[in-house]
């Protein structure tokens, strides 16, 4: 095959790609009024409780390497 036909079929090949994704977010999120309010209703719990789950890893991960400088550091002096 030449260039310009594989570009065509890789072309192809990502609408085909997109056209599923569309469809499988349609299938989700796109149901109609009601599930478009239960969404808008339910997002701020969710994302409020991932906010809070990833500050507090992050929060966690700094004491703890916080704490083990100082242990290594008591270890050497």
């Amino acid at each position: 095959m030449n260039d310009q036909t594989e570009v065509l079929h890789e072309f192809a090949k990502i609408c085909w790609q997109l056209e599923i994704e569309h469809d499988l977010f349609r299938s989700l999120f796109d149901r109609g009024p009601s599930q478009a309010e239960l969404l808008q209703r339910t997002a701020p719990f969710l994302f409020g409780d991932m906010y809070a789950v990833m500050r507090n890893q992050l929060f966690l991960g700094f004491c703890c390497r916080a704490t083990i400088r100082m242990g290594k550091q008591r270890r050497s002096g």
